[in-house]
């Protein structure tokens, strides 16, 4: 955060109404002061993207058993595909 620069006290003790209004005109310019309108805008959007991103998490939630169902299956396939299959021999040849 920036700091105000120290003629501006002064400009607001000596300079009654014009040091408030350039105290002003230089918080506005640095972003210290935003409309009202701009402020409940943000905010509501915000609590909107927070609403959708705790929603999307409890669905991510939801899935996750079958997520996890889904890579055992796979984890199976996987390991039955790589394993050798040993095949016996026929009673009485040599093996």
């Amino acid at each position: 955060m920036a700091v105000l620069p120290p003629v501006l006290p002064d400009w607001v003790t000596q300079g009654g109404a014009v040091g408030l209004l350039a105290v002003t005109v230089v918080m506005v310019l640095l972003g210290w002061l935003i409309p009202i309108r701009t402020h409940r805008e943000t905010v509501r959007e915000r609590d909107l993207w927070r609403t959708i991103a705790l929603k999307a998490m409890g669905q991510a939630e939801a899935l996750l058993p079958a997520a996890r169902i889904t890579a055992q299956v796979a984890q199976g396939l996987y390991d039955a595909s790589t394993d050798p299959v040993q095949v016996d021999a026929p009673p009485g040849e040599p093996t």
